[in-house]
């Protein structure tokens, strides 16, 4: 079982990094309506009761009659394949034409139009929902689409991780290279390397200019000139009407992530990564 929930639910984050959490929540998926006997038969570690409380309080597990069960809905694999069969006829045709960069600039006019909030929910082990990751300033943002899990070319996916206190094995030369810099000034930085990169010039060595090339944003080509090696789109030449100040339903947002999961896989290989020129 996995919680997919806003980023800016803090609380929930909070509950998330115990070891406790993927515990309780698959047991009372598979053992619906318990007893706080069996819960605590289950799970005798110390201070099971306090965080089983904190659950309820977030809304996570409900207690009614004494009795225990989820409180967010669960999606699984068949809700993922009803969901995708039906938007592949309508939304799909035509992307096997589609070069690297339109379905960039495809992704990210749907991202527009998908409110950021939206109410928590789980997803079934038999689900491979797609991470989607950015790591953003005023002037720049980077954009991941990832359903391959860690992955060490992910770099929006390294601060995403760092937000939530994660340290992957996927992460660690990145890791060895960064630490935990402030988002906003390797923005800075990454931003006056790329705008470098992009007129023509050749940027001054740096840890962030490794960064880029580690993490595959960047390549020397024949001649020794950096170059950039994913798609950049120009927030100018984007149309698009944001619908980000609503909220959306689990069931919405759980719909457009499996067709961002669907085009992730069948036509990147599970990942995409781009920059946003804002």
């Amino acid at each position: 079982m996995r919680m997919i929930h806003d980023n800016k639910q803090r609380e929930l984050t909070q509950l998330l990094r115990n070891p406790l959490f993927s515990q309780l929540t698959d047991f009372l998926y598979e053992n619906q309506n318990v007893t706080l006997r069996q819960l605590t038969r289950q799970f005798s570690e110390k201070g099971f009761i306090k965080f089983l409380e904190s659950c309820i309080e977030a809304g996570l597990i409900l207690r009614e009659e004494r009795r225990y069960r989820l409180g967010l809905p669960v999606f699984t694999g068949s809700d993922y394949q009803e969901g995708v069969t039906h938007t592949q006829k309508t939304l799909l045709e035509g992307f096997e034409t589609y070069s690297l960069a339109d379905i960039c600039q495809w992704y990210q006019q749907q991202f527009y139009q998908i409110p950021e909030s939206f109410a928590a929910y789980f997803i079934a082990n038999d689900v491979n929902l797609a991470q989607v990751n950015k790591v953003s300033n005023e002037k720049l943002a980077i954009w991941s689409v990832n359903t391959q899990g860690f992955n060490s070319r992910d770099l929006p996916g390294y601060f995403e991780a760092n937000r939530q206190l994660l340290e992957p094995a996927a992460f660690s030369q990145l890791r060895r290279l960064v630490g935990d810099v402030d988002e906003e000034y390797f923005l800075g930085q990454v931003g006056w390397i790329i705008s470098r990169v992009l007129r023509g010039k050749q940027p001054r060595s740096s840890i962030f200019l490794t960064a880029l090339c580690q993490t595959e944003v960047l390549s020397k080509d024949f001649n020794n000139t950096y170059q950039l090696k994913i798609p950049c789109l120009s927030e100018n030449n984007l149309v698009w009407e944001t619908e980000n100040n609503k909220f959306s339903t689990s069931k919405s947002h759980f719909s457009a992530v499996s067709l961002y999961s669907e085009v992730c896989q069948k036509y990147c290989s599970g990942f995409l990564e781009w920059v946003l020129i804002k």
